[in-house]
């Protein structure tokens, strides 16, 4: 198992330094959408390793993620994570926001938390990987709209609003 680590922990190592040679010299680094999005994080910020540590809770993720040719109204998940504070479970959201709104068209989604200013922190984080990788966010700051997939997504919290828009995916 520890040999098996140090092959990983090498890996990433190369990738990071390929993604931020590429970022650097201004290539685009062509994304793999159909990867687990632990896997994922590292092409959508290369400051990132996967997170490998909080591989369940990507897989539960991926488990609510419905695409345009499932029924959404027959998916229905309850998501309780806990974690101790810095340990990336924010980030791997915002990583799996990104994911969902490129790869789930036509589908309407919502983020809420406890408090409007996580709420606009994790906005403003989801839209710089959004930029990133040259994702399109039209709309306003709480309401996007992506015209590459026809998806949206609402940002909220606690004592917001979600009524009369429509949670589809």
């Amino acid at each position: 198992q520890i040999l098996a680590a140090k092959r990983l922990t090498t890996q990433v190592q190369k990738l990071r330094a390929e993604l931020v040679s590429r970022e650097d010299s201004g290539q685009s680094v062509e994304i793999d959408w159909s990867l687990p999005v632990v896997e994922l994080c590292p092409y959508l910020d290369s400051r990132l390793k996967p997170p490998h540590h909080l591989a369940s809770y990507g897989a539960a993720l991926a488990a609510v993620m419905v695409d345009s040719d499932r029924d959404a109204s027959q998916v229905f998940h309850t998501l309780c994570l806990a974690a101790p504070p810095q340990h990336g479970k924010t980030t791997l959201t915002e990583c799996a926001i990104v994911k969902l709104l490129k790869t789930c068209h036509n589908l309407s989604h919502g983020y809420a938390t406890y408090a409007q200013t996580l709420t606009d922190k994790v906005e403003r984080e989801t839209r710089r990987i959004m930029d990133a990788v040259g994702l399109k966010i039209e709309g306003t700051r709480g309401d996007w709209w992506i015209p590459e997939t026809s998806s949206r997504i609402r940002w909220t919290s606690i004592g917001g609003s979600l009524t009369g828009d429509p949670i589809s995916g």
